[in-house]
């Protein structure tokens, strides 16, 4: 009898940057020095790639999309400040992705301030790289990431300059990765339907809380999910970082129900896994390691699914959205 091919992994979620003093561009207050790095400070390429060479034999590791980190750091700096850091961002991390010890495939999704009036200069320096695909500039307010609390910035899906700059991305082909909190969802919907061009990836399951999925029965996230899904089909969402949710998410059924449904609701085609390292590999995420992760994702839909269906979101359906 012969065994099925191994599960491929196009991972879409990962992040890699320089902390380094004097030397890095990132910010050490907001990012961290994950253990067992060549470099104190750094964290790229090949060290991102030493964590998947302990993936399971039934799974194999083809590449991925890397997130930016910039859009939460430097809390006090401004849209105009941050334009330029967040190139700076993309020049490195593309280069350092030329230096892949594996040769894997990999493609990009910077930062840029939309709420800049200058924003489009950025755009299309940014779109002058042909692995460029979208730009993700982090949103979550109440509770607030970063910038969005401690800079004033507020909630940007109010706000008219910042929405006039997420239009510009239709000019250049670009999705765009939405991260934000589930009070925020109908307003993501709303602009998602009014910019039927742009592909949106809703990041992390939306980042519920384990009060967001049970407080009321879970009325205000799952409403809100309804109206993303029903945005039209260029709005997609990763099944990633579960530990917000628990840091034993695996053991946890009200995790698992929720995925499910989420994949019922968007259709197996428009959802798919994501890694989010290094930020799960930290110990109090859970540190879920690929031996760890990869399996766990997979126990969440084996039986459940078509053998077509399971591979699609741990590959096809990422470079399919993505464009890969």
């Amino acid at each position: 009898m012969e065994s099925s091919p191994p599960i491929t992994i196009f991972d879409s979620h990962f992040h890699i940057w320089d902390i380094r003093p004097d030397v890095g561009y990132a910010d050490p207050e907001t990012l961290f020095s994950p253990d067992g790095t060549e470099h104190p400070g750094l964290y790229n390429i090949a060290d991102l790639e030493r964590q998947w060479q302990i993936l399971p034999k039934e799974f194999q590791h083809q590449g991925g999309i890397f997130l930016e980190a910039i859009s939460c750091c430097f809390k006090k700096k401004t849209g105009p400040e941050l334009g330029p850091i967040c190139v700076q961002e993309a020049a490195w991390v593309a280069a350092d992705l030329l230096t892949s010890p594996t040769k894997v495939h990999y493609y990009l999704v910077p930062s840029a301030s939309l709420e800049d009036q200058n924003v489009k200069s950025y755009l299309t320096e940014l779109a002058t790289n042909p692995n460029v695909r979208g730009i993700r500039q982090v949103l979550n307010v109440a509770p607030s990431w970063p910038r969005n609390g401690e800079n004033g910035l507020g909630d940007l899906l109010e706000n008219e300059q910042w929405k006039a700059g997420y239009a510009k991305l239709a000019e250049f082909g670009f999705s765009f990765d939405m991260q934000l909190n589930p009070n925020q969802f109908q307003k993501g919907a709303a602009l998602a339907k009014a910019h039927p061009t742009i592909p949106v990836i809703i990041n992390h399951l939306g980042t519920p809380t384990a009060a967001d999925l049970t407080d009321n029965d879970g009325q205000v996230y799952w409403e809100g999910m309804m109206a993303l899904a029903s945005a039209g089909k260029h709005v997609s969402i990763k099944i990633s970082m579960l530990c917000y949710v628990d840091v034993e998410w695996d053991q946890y059924p009200l995790v698992a129900a929720a995925v499910l449904r989420i994949i019922k609701l968007f259709g197996s085609e428009r959802c798919f896994f994501a890694s989010n390292y290094p930020v799960e590999l930290l110990p109090d995420k859970g540190a879920w390691t690929p031996d760890k992760l990869y399996p766990a994702f997979l126990k969440l839909v084996k039986g459940t699914l078509s053998d077509v269906q399971v591979r699609g979101l741990f590959d096809e359906n990422v470079r399919r959205v993505y464009r890969c």
